[in-house]
């Protein structure tokens, strides 16, 4: 028995309309058919839904010259069909599916669903709900000539799931676009292909706060642009693309890749298969604030291919991780530059059982990392980097620059430009084990300056080979050293017409040579070797001392004491323009310490002051930073037979002067800075912030928190005579604000103590006061997830406290 329900209209309009109900179809071993000639088929539900179900046969919808809109209010458009098929045909109208409040649902088992339009667009808005196209042994296609495809999603997700088969969106000379506010865009595939294919348009997929995660299983994710650009925006979450046992390839003429990620992360997964991105006369753009890129490929390859154009990869507060097991990591740009730029992050390429190679024509290799480091690890390969006329530059601050190659070469050539290789505030370290480190520059120089760090080339089983021919070698260390270790091999510098020059102050040239022989020739120049001794203490593990000074002074005066700068995996970076460091010790201590991340000192046009006559001045960071930023004023900290301590585990302190001053003055008393997965924020923009103790204590801590002085203009003091402030700090935060005005916190033999846990104390003041005094008694504000605010302007709050509780 076969049924059908068959709705027929020409020059007409089918117009299903329901308040408070639902439409609902139902057809068994049959079809659901609804023709239109030069009209349009409208469904509209408010309050309840619009169903179709269909077993054993098809739901067929075709408009010609009309449009097909599906508008559902406060509900859910559902179509679901068990062994037939869902196919939607528009000739020269649209396909609308509106949903507001509720999902669109399309589920196909053993067959197809398809939506076909030509000349027109497919629309489907979903507000505060999802649209959800579930195919089970056949495939999801959706066709448009001419017109676009818009899936626009608020408040939840764009889910395509394909089993057994294939998802392919075709676009002829409009755009693919899929937007998504607050959920995710998933399409998976298992064991079929996601293909979306665009001539002359554009793919743009967008979310706010939720994913784009595409997985196919089996096969391939092919997006193919002609003449357009694909564009993937991702707002706080992620682009993840998983390839298995297929390929993911990107391929886009005359236009542009751009994926654009916020506070998270572009993951790039393949197993089995291949990475392909190619762009003719276009542009690969990444960039990635506060998330990572990582592109992972088993048994396949990474291959990026730019014609005309630029691959570029930028990444703000973390990390560019390429990654290929049994492949190799191809970038070959023509007429253009790879350029990878990182915030706050690595770059780390890795590579097993392959080949890290990248060929530029025309163009540069421009690697710039900013407070992490560059890592290119190749197992059972070589790292191959070919430039012709260009430039390969590779700049970090803050970091290190570390390529390790087991089983190949490491492998530099460039023509009629120039090998840079500069580092601030860590190393530059080369480690190849059963290969060479070759370095061939023609027809300029190779350079490789590093401030305050060392330049270690390790080499094991081979040589290490630098030839220059019409430029020169020149290594400059300031406070480091500068270590080549060979094992099994030798280290030959060959320069032609010029100089081989190594500067070391305050630090050693070791060269260390096992098995093998150390030569230096040089052709029509000089080889210059100048060390200038210290009598500082610096021990650094893993990390770096970097000392730079413009035009400033950088002065270390130690008396019957010691300053000891001691580094483990991190760095301790002191930079002045312009102004001066001073360090002077009489018969105490400085001791900085950095286990995994840095103590940074900048000075433009000012001065860091620090005395010490008696005392102690402690800095650790753990795993997190103590950063120093003074332009134009002053960071002054003086003890007298007493202690400043900073500790900082996995946050940071962070002290800002905009010209005016810190100042920290401790007498026979302490200051104490304790930060946990926080931060200590201190910023003064032309104001101050006094902190004197007199046989006291300032204690701060903060745990997974914030304190945060910002002054402007005026001044935040704090005052301890044989008394003590104590501010402590969980999840929450302590925000003091001063805008020509002051905070002014007097201690006399009592306590002034704030506790938040999970909550705010806030303090501002525009042009007024807030004046907090202690005589012998205490001030306690305690918050537990919520807050205090005092706020004044042009005027003052004044709390006194003698001999009793406030």
């Amino acid at each position: 028995m076969v049924a059908a329900l068959l709705n027929w209209s020409i020059g007409g309009i089918i117009i299903e309309m329901v308040h408070g109900g639902s439409i609902a179809k139902l057809v068994h071993s049959g079809s659901i058919i609804e023709l239109v000639y030069g009209g349009s088929i409208i469904e509209l539900v408010h309050g309840s839904s619009n169903i179709e179900l269909v077993y054993s046969g098809s739901i067929i919808e075709l408009v010609y010259g009309g449009s097909i809109i599906e508008l559902v209010h406060g509900s859910s458009n559902i179509e679901l069909v068990h062994g037939g098929s869902i196919a939607k045909l528009v000739y020269g109208g649209r396909n609308i599916e509106l949903v507001n409040g509720g999902s669109i649902i399309e589920l196909v088992h053993d067959s197809s669903n398809i939506e076909l339009v030509y000349g027109g667009s497919n629309i489907e808005l979903v507000h505060s709900s999802s649209i959800i196209e579930i195919v089970y042994g056949g495939s999801n296609i959706e066709l448009v000539y001419g017109g676009s495809i818009i899936e626009l999603v608020h408040g939840s997700s764009n889910i395509e799931l394909v089993h057994g088969s294939s998802n392919i969106e075709l676009v002829h000379g409009g755009s693919i676009v899929k937007l998504v506010h607050s959920g995710s865009i998933i399409e998976l595939v298992h064991s079929g292909s996601i293909i979306e294919l665009v001539y002359s348009g554009s793919v743009i997929e967008l979310v706010y706060g939720g994913s784009n995660i595409e997985l196919v299983h089996g096969s391939s994710n092919i997006e193919l642009v002609n003449g357009g650009s694909i564009v993937k925006l991702v707002h706080s979450d992620s682009i993840i693309e998983l390839v298995y046992g297929g390929s993911n390839i990107e391929l886009v003429y005359g236009g542009s890749i751009i994926e654009l990620v916020h506070s998270s992360s572009i993951i790039e997964i393949v197993y089995g298969g291949s990475n392909i991105e190619l762009v003719h006369s276009g542009s690969i753009i990444e960039l990635v604030h506060s998330g990572s890129i990582i592109e992972l490929v088993y048994s396949g390859s990474v291959i990026e291919l730019v014609y005309g154009g630029s691959n570029i990869e930028l990444v703000h507060c973390s990390s560019n991780i390429e990654l290929v097991n049994g492949g190799s990591i191809v970038k070959l740009v023509h007429s253009g530059s790879i350029i990878e730029l990182v915030y706050g992050g690595s770059i780390i390429e890795l590579v097993y059982g392959g080949s890290n190679i990248e060929l530029v024509y025309g163009g540069s290799i421009i690697e710039l990392v900013h407070s992490s480091s560059i890592i290119e690890i190749v197992y059972g390969g070589s790292n191959i980097e070919l430039v012709y006329g260009g430039s390969i530059i590779e700049l970090v601050y803050g970091g290190s620059n570390i390529e390790l190659v087991y089983g190949g070469s490491i492998i530099e050539l460039v023509h009629s430009s120039s090998i840079i290789e500069i580092v601030y505030g860590g190393s530059n370290i080369e480690l190849v084990y059963g290969g060479s480190i070759i370095e061939l520059v023609h027809g300029s120089s190779n350079i490789e300056l590093v401030h305050s760090g060392s330049i270690i080339e390790l080499v094991h089983s081979s040589s290490n080979i630098e030839l220059v021919h019409g430029g020169s070698i020149v290594k400059l260390v300031y406070g480091g050293s500068n270590i080549e270790l060979v094992y099994g091999g030798s280290i030959i510098e060959l320069v032609h017409s010029s100089s081989i020059v190594e500067i070391v102050y305050g630090g050693s040239i070791v060269k260390l040579v096992h098995g093998g022989s150390i030569i230096e020739l040089v052709y029509g120049g000089s080889i210059i070797e100048l060390v200038h001794g210290s009598s500082n203490i610096e021990l650094v593990h893993g990390g770096s001392i970097v000392k730079l000074v413009y035009g400033g002074s950088n002065i270390e005066l130690v008396n019957g004491g010691s300053n000891i700068e001691l580094v483990h995996s991190g760095s301790i970076i002191e930079l002045v323009y312009g102004g001066s460091i001073i360090e002077l010790v009489h018969s105490g201590s400085i001791i900085e310490l950095v286990h995994g991340r840095s103590i940074i000192e900048l000075v433009y046009g000012g001065s860091i002051i620090e005395l010490v006559y008696g005392g102690s001045i402690i800095e650790l960071a753990h795993s997190g930073s103590i950063i120093e930023l003074v332009f134009g004023g002053s960071n002054i900290e003086l003890v007298y037979g007493g202690s400043i301590i900073e500790l900082v585990h996995s946050g940071s302190i962070i002290e800002l002067v905009y010209g005016g001053s810190i100042i920290e003055l401790v007498h026979s008393g302490s200051i104490i800075e304790l930060v946990h997965g926080g931060s200590n924020i201190e910023l003064v923009h032309s104001g101050s912030i006094i902190e004197l103790v007199y046989g006291g204590s300032i204690i701060e801590l903060v745990h997974s928190g914030s304190i945060i002085e910002l002054v402007h203009g005026r001044s935040i003091i704090e005052l301890v005579y044989g008394g003590s402030i104590i501010e402590l700090v969980y999840g929450g935060s302590i925000i003091e604000l001063a805008h020509s005005g002051s905070i002014i916190e007097l201690v006399f033999g009592g306590s002034n103590i704030e506790l938040v846990y999970g909550g705010s104390i806030i303090e501002l003041v525009h042009s007024g006061s807030i004046i907090e005094l202690v005589y012998g008694g205490s001030i306690i504000e305690l918050v537990h997830s919520g807050s205090i605010i005092e706020l004044v302007h042009g005027s003052s709050i004044i709390e006194l406290v003698h001999w009793r509780h406030h």
